[in-house]
């Protein structure tokens, strides 16, 4: 990688596509250019996302984590009951 390189003269598209072949190259030969040009790539994209007014992981984005519905125990809202077992027996 140019140790000169500026990255944010470089798209989008120009960026992945180094990004991925430093990804391949041995970190020797890749070099912390890498890293300056993920952190570029984040950060236009969160730029982004702000102008957009978007919210990363909101409640309208697809690819959000989002908790799974808790299945109602039976008769209710009550907490499940376990069975009572006499110990003795």
């Amino acid at each position: 990688m140019h140790d000169d390189l500026d990255v944010s003269s470089l798209s989008d598209r120009e960026l992945r596509e180094r990004i991925q072949w430093g990804a391949q190259e041995s970190p020797a030969e890749a070099g912390p250019g890498l890293d300056l040009m993920r952190a570029e790539l984040v950060r236009r994209l969160s730029a982004r996302e702000a102008a957009a007014g978007d919210e990363p992981g909101g409640s309208d984005d697809p690819g959000g984590v989002r908790e799974p519905a808790r299945p109602m125990p039976p008769g209710g809202g009550a907490a499940i009951e376990r069975p009572h077992t006499d110990a003795a027996a």
